[in-house]
């Protein structure tokens, strides 16, 4: 069962961290997921759900000041800042719900 927003601040707090403080989870789709998505897993792109790639073009690598490229396949630290465009739940007719939430990312660092 899930935890409720009240119980993951609890949680966060109970070690020493506050509710703005950044919890990483692995985005990667399990192959359950895949398999609802009628999709394989053929490559790493598609190992992760549909928008969760970001596209830095050179304006955007200015405005970051990233001025030597990374290798690729590095790790780099990503922090964000975003609008709440959308916000949707409705039900289905296998009897679940569906959410989703939109975000249009308005400032960002790269580490």
């Amino acid at each position: 069962m899930a935890m409720s927003h009240t119980d993951n601040v609890r949680d966060l707090r109970g070690k020493g961290l506050s509710e703005r403080d950044a919890v990483l989870v692995s985005m990667k789709r399990t192959k359950a997921e895949a398999k609802t998505d009628n999709a394989p897993l053929p490559s790493s792109s598609e190992m992760y759900p549909y928008g969760l790639r970001l596209d830095l073009n050179d304006d955007s690598l200015g405005k970051l000041k990233i001025e030597s490229l990374p290798k690729v396949g590095k790790t780099v630290q990503v922090t964000a800042e975003a609008r709440v465009e959308s916000v949707s739940e409705r039900d289905d007719t296998r009897g679940g719900k569906r959410r989703s939430l939109e975000l249009q990312i308005t400032k960002m660092a790269v580490k």
